[in-house]
C-alpha cells in the first residue's frame, strides 16, 4: 500500500499505473494483477478506510462534551492528525476528489464489477457529505451556545474550514517546518479569532 501510495501521490491517480507501482514495491506486473483488477481498485484500498475512521471521528465530536468552539478546534485538529498519520494516504482522496468527479473505470468490467464501483463512487460521497454535516452541526451549535459568531451560515463556515484544512494537501510533508500540531493550532486560532465571540 505504501508503494500505491507514493506513486498516486507523485503522479496523480490519472497519470499512475500499475506497472510503476509493481516497480516500486518490488513485484513483477504479473503478481501485482492477480490481486488488483485496476488502479482504481488498488486507490480505493488506500484511502477507504482513512476516509472513515476521519467520519466517525467528527461525529464522535459533535456529539461529545464542550462548546461548538471546543467541538470546532477539535475537530481541525483530529483532521490535521489524520493527514499526518495517514500521508500521504488521505491527500489522496483530497487532491482526486475521486468520488465527486465520477473518476472511475467502468470500460472492460463485468457488470457486476461495475456496479461495485460505481457503489463505491456513491459511498465517497456520502461519506464527504457526512463529514460536512457532522461539521456543520458543530459551527450550529457554536452559534447557538454563543461560543462562535458569524454572519455566514453554519453551512457556509463549514465550507470555509474543511476548504483551508483540505488545501494543506498542496503543500503539507510530515518532515516539514511546521507539525500538523502547530498547523492545526495555527488553523483554530485563525478561524476563532474571525468567528470566536471576544471576551472582555
Amino acid at each position: 500500500m505504501g508503494a500505491a501510495a507514493d506513486i498516486f501521490r507523485e503522479q496523480g491517480l490519472d497519470g499512475a499505473s500499475l506497472n510503476d507501482i509493481a516497480k516500486r514495491a518490488g513485484l513483477d506486473r504479473a503478481t501485482l494483477y492477480y490481486y488488483i483488477e485496476s488502479k482504481e481498485d488498488l486507490y480505493r484500498a488506500v484511502v477507504e478506510d482513512v476516509v472513515h475512521d476521519n467520519v466517525n471521528a467528527v461525529e464522535k465530536v459533535r456529539n461529545g462534551e464542550g462548546s461548538g468552539a471546543d467541538k470546532l478546534s477539535q475537530a481541525i485538529h483530529l483532521l490535521m492528525d489524520s493527514y499526518e498519520k495517514n500521508y500521504p494516504h488521505l491527500f489522496l482522496f483530497v487532491a482526486e476528489d475521486f468520488g465527486r468527479r465520477g473518476q472511475v473505470r467502468r470500460q472492460g468490467r463485468k457488470p457486476a464489477a461495475a456496479a461495485a464501483v460505481e457503489d463505491w463512487r456513491t459511498q465517497l460521497v456520502g461519506l464527504g457529505d457526512a463529514y460536512y454535516s457532522a461539521l456543520k452541526s458543530v459551527v450550529a451549535e457554536g452559534l447557538a451556545d454563543g461560543s462562535l459568531s458569524s454572519q455566514l451560515s453554519p453551512g457556509l463556515v463549514a465550507h470555509g474550514v474543511i476548504g483551508m484544512v483540505s488545501w494543506s494537501h498542496r503543500w503539507f510533508k510530515p518532515e516539514g517546518r511546521a507539525s500538523a500540531e502547530e498547523i492545526a493550532d495555527g488553523f483554530t486560532a485563525m478561524v476563532l479569532d474571525g468567528i470566536g465571540v471576544r471576551r472582555g
